[in-house]
């Protein structure tokens, strides 16, 4: 895609290559004679490791809108699956041997991984002034300061869950409207399964998306109720909650449920039936709009096992409101990740050129909003429609442009922040009831007794 660069952004690039040189403490200064390709702003081989970019085209297409403004600095991505990066990252950071960049997010990556970056707050301020968090979306920069006020990770967007995404070709297919309520996703799930096409997937053995979408019953019965529970400040044994559990449990016994949905995981066993459209639906945060995009959704699908790969129109809805007092659902989350520039990297002045132009450039921050993978950190920048290259732009546009300006505006956390046993007992509580080996009130009072005594 092609995108013009203004002179400030030409300007606040100059910046991140100065910034890069001297960020560091020790490093040998940019610029000149004394300059070598291990120790340069401008040059250079950098390795970047994460759980995402799920796909890897968008990081490829980053670092490819990178090159064209830094051509002499090499960046190689390695995904990480997110089940595996603990075991993969804490010895490779351990060492010196790890990469130059990582990706960390709120909460639990940040606690472990965070001390292993350096300091990136002098170059933000540099570049986007002492008020530069107001140049930000509300949710995208604090979650990656530390408790001694350092920036350890360049925020590249932000992501909340919430939405249900569905094939919209398949609902036009056999005739069908997207469920807003409960009873009207049974009779949905219903009328697919009688066609012999799969209804709703989700991937019930994730105690981490089974954690969204207990969130996203709670908040069409009573918006904000569960993210202040997990964070202590509600108790779990209460009606609403009781409600809560009450229609998860309905999801497993009415259809809207596969079987065997408990030994299923959400990635990528859910993701990937999803995109071979052996399921018309799938609970999936903001960051799915990825797969709007026809250069991203084609690759993916291959990737799923299907051959000569079609595309297909993909939109999100509200999650269908719980029970006849409730009201299609809300949004929920924060940063996505930031980059963080390893403290033993070799490379660390070409590897922060990256992590910053990533964050603050226009250039960059626009190729990430077009992606459809993230908001994008930058408050001001907004998606380029024709460029992003939609599957159906007509159809496509409106409810993902709504989802967005609805994110933007979103307060209420994913719970990411959180000790992982407070999702861990969450998880384990919602496959109890699910299986039937407690009521949702039983499972409520374990909750209770378990997290807050």
């Amino acid at each position: 895609m092609s995108i013009k660069m203004t002179r400030r952004s030409r300007r606040l690039l100059g910046g991140v290559a100065v910034l890069a040189c001297t960020l560091a403490g020790g490093l040998t200064a940019c610029g000149g004679g004394d300059e070598t390709v291990e120790d340069s702003a401008t040059a250079g081989e950098v390795t970047w490791w994460g759980w995402t970019p799920a796909e890897e085209v968008i990081a490829n297409t980053y670092i490819e809108t990178f090159n064209k403004e830094y051509p002499d600095i090499k960046v190689t991505f390695k995904q990480v699956g997110l089940a595996d990066y603990d075991s993969v990252m804490r010895p490779a950071l351990a060492s010196d041997q790890g990469p130059d960049l990582y990706g960390i997010a709120p909460g639990v990556t940040f606690g472990q991984f965070a001390q292993f970056g350096i300091d990136l707050m002098p170059a933000m301020v540099e570049l986007l002034g002492e008020d530069w968090k107001s140049k930000l979306l509300l949710t995208a920069a604090d979650p990656l300061i530390d408790e001694a006020g350092a920036l350890k990770a360049a925020p590249v967007g932000i992501n909340f869950a919430g939405p249900v995404w569905i094939n919209q070709d398949l609902f036009d297919q056999y005739g069908l409207e997207p469920p807003t309520n409960f009873d009207e996703w049974v009779e949905v799930c219903a009328a697919f399964k009688a066609q012999g096409q799969g209804c709703y997937v989700h991937g019930a053995q994730d105690a981490a998306f089974n954690r969204d979408v207990i969130q996203s019953i709670s908040d069409t019965i009573n918006p904000g109720l569960m993210a202040k529970a997990l964070a202590g400040e509600e108790p779990w044994n209460q009606p609403d909650l009781v409600a809560t559990f009450e229609a998860w449990k309905r999801m497993f016994d009415e259809g809207i449920m596969e079987e065997g949905a408990l030994g299923v995981t959400h990635y990528p066993d859910a993701h990937n039936k999803f995109l071979a459209q052996d399921y018309a639906m799938i609970a999936m945060g903001q960051w799915y709009g990825q797969y709007a995009v026809e250069s991203i959704l084609i690759p993916a699908i291959e990737g799923a096992g299907v051959s000569n790969p079609e595309p297909f129109t993909v939109v999100p809805i509200l999650f269908p409101a719980a029970n006849d007092q409730a009201t299609p659902g809300a949004m929920f989350g924060a940063a996505d990740y930031g980059l963080a520039v390893n403290a033993k990297s070799k490379h660390q002045k070409a590897a922060t050129t990256f992590a910053l132009w990533l964050a603050t450039s226009p250039n960059a921050q626009q190729v990430v909003a077009n992606a459809l993978n993230n908001v994008p950190a930058l408050a001001s920048i907004q998606i380029d429609w024709e460029a992003a290259g939609l599957v159906n732009l007509a159809v496509q546009q409106g409810p993902i442009e709504q989802m967005i300006e609805t994110c933007k505006t979103t307060t209420e956390g994913r719970g990411m922040e959180h000790d992982p046993a407070v999702i861990d007992s969450l998880g384990q509580a919602a496959s109890n009831v699910a299986a039937g080996n407690q009521t949702p009130e039983e499972a409520l009072e374990w909750l209770q007794a378990t997290l807050q005594g």
